[in-house]
């Protein structure tokens, strides 16, 4: 019989980008998602927004577990549907309690082609807007959009930060998303055998702009890879940035944790 692979033992790591109510959807428990995750060490990770539709259940949740932080916003998905008034919307969720800590995930997908180009860009602009005006930073989805999402960056001075999750560029558009004030997240694809120019571009990266994600139930890393994924697997993407920077598993974690308390103003930061 095959031995089952564990996830690393680290204490105090962080996942910067999941979402519970997708995970619960593929079938996944609560306790799966979250109950495991903070057992294992988890001390803080962030639930993010495709839409405002579960605000109250997510909400709910976040009140249960003090580690557990919320982003809001409206996916690319929403741009030809998105409903006035957006702005208002985001504000009043904002509003309600200091767990969110960020708006998102906003941003291009040309890939689905959801709506037309300019529909997304407005959609991303206008929560650009928003971000700046509730002093948070903003978690960017950009797939197959890369010269369209940096020129809308460079020309949208966005105040107060924020994170290129799941990237999947080279490392001139990291480089460049870098020098506007934005960190870079890498998701389970890092581990991919088929993804050595991601690996490539972490290598360059410095370390004060990384960030490290699940994008649950979604991406799940090596050895996982296939199945439902959950927040405790990101052990397995820091194992392996880890290896790929020649560092300590739980000093790559306390850096990735001082980055992610100090973009979304967290405890500790």
């Amino acid at each position: 019989m095959k031995k089952k692979t564990e996830a690393p033992d680290i204490s105090g790591y962080v996942d910067t980008h999941f979402h519970i109510l997708h995970s619960i959807k593929k079938g996944l428990s609560r306790q799966e998602v979250l109950d495991s995750a903070f057992d294992s060490g988890m001390i803080f990770g962030i639930d993010i927004a495709t839409g405002p539709e579960d605000f109250n259940e997510r909400l709910a949740l976040s009140r249960e577990y003090p580690g557990l932080f919320l982003s809001i916003g409206y996916y690319p998905s929403w741009a030809e549907s998105v409903p006035d008034p957006l702005e208002e919307t985001l504000a009043s969720q904002a509003g309600r309690s200091d767990k969110i800590v960020a708006i998102g995930e906003a941003g291009l997908d040309y890939y689905w082609k959801y709506g037309t180009p300019q529909k997304q860009k407005e959609l991303f602009s206008r929560q650009i807007y928003t971000a700046d005006q509730l002093k948070l930073p903003i978690i960017v989805h950009c797939r197959d959009a890369q010269e369209d999402l940096l020129e809308l960056l460079q020309e949208t001075r966005v105040e107060h930060g924020g994170v290129i999750h799941c990237f999947s560029g080279d490392y001139s558009f990291a480089s460049a998303c870098m020098d506007l004030g934005f960190y870079i997240s890498f998701a389970g694809n890092l581990t991919y055998r088929n993804a050595p120019e991601l690996r490539d571009v972490l290598k360059k990266l410095p370390l004060h702009s990384l960030l490290l994600e699940t994008d649950a139930p979604y991406l799940s890393p090596e050895p996982r890879r296939g199945r439902t994924n959950r927040p405790s697997n990101v052990r397995f993407t820091y194992k392996a940035a880890a290896d790929i920077l020649g560092l300590e598993t739980e000093e790559l974690s306390f850096t990735v944790r001082r980055n992610m308390e100090k973009l979304f103003n967290l405890p500790g930061s």
